[in-house]
């Protein structure tokens, strides 16, 4: 239901945006994102998903009349990708508020145009905690966020290209933070859900 509420919401951009982002990365290695590898991941991380993304996937593709398998692809490309990406958090002296400010720095390709897509999803879930998300249109994945106990999540990541192709049997980062966001109440939560999970890659 929330899914398919955002494609409604989001129905050109998020079609711009999810087409976009493919075709850019395809541009650029088109061995890499051809739909048999794009697939092969998938098949190799939807078992370790949770399956409330699995079913955002599903309604985000029909409102916003999305190729459920192009929905998947593009998802799986930061699965599939070498990546290198930066974060920091301040807080208590160091901020001039006093307060805590966590930034996400995106090192996605700026060619793929996401950057004209920014998104805040807030979803107010009927079962889990009310979480907010930092993304672009059409995107389920979680990059950064935050839930109404206080849990903010932020990732870094370095999945050099010589560890290429990764042993993908498991949970990449994008869809665990969003279970984390679902039903985190502390930290020790989180803890728990990271020492129970199977990682993809150097995360």
């Amino acid at each position: 239901e929330m899914g398919r509420s955002i494609g409604l919401l989001l129905k050109d951009e998020a079609r711009e945006c999810i087409n976009g982002f493919l075709a850019a990365v395809r541009k650029e290695d088109a061995e890499m994102f051809a739909d048999e590898k794009l697939d092969a991941a998938w098949e190799a991380v939807a078992p370790h998903t949770d399956p409330r993304f699995l079913e955002e996937l599903k309604g985000v593709a029909e409102g916003a009349s999305i190729p459920l398998d192009v929905l998947r692809r593009t998802h799986m490309i930061p699965v599939v990708s070498p990546w290198a990406c930066s974060g920091l958090a301040v807080w208590g002296s160091m901020s001039k508020m006093g307060g805590l400010y966590q930034i996400r720095n995106l090192d996605f390709m700026t060619g793929a145009g996401l950057q004209k897509y920014p998104v805040i999803v807030v979803y107010l879930p009927d079962n889990g905690i009310p979480h907010a998300c930092a993304t672009f249109a059409g995107y389920v994945g979680a990059n950064s966020g935050m839930n109404a106990h206080g849990i903010c999540l932020s990732e870094k990541g370095n999945s050099p290209a010589d560890g290429y192709p990764y042993d993908l049997s498991g949970t990449h980062f994008s869809s665990l933070f969003r279970r984390l966001l679902y039903d985190a109440r502390s930290l020790r939560d989180v803890e728990n859900t990271l020492r129970g999970t199977r990682w993809v890659k150097s995360y």
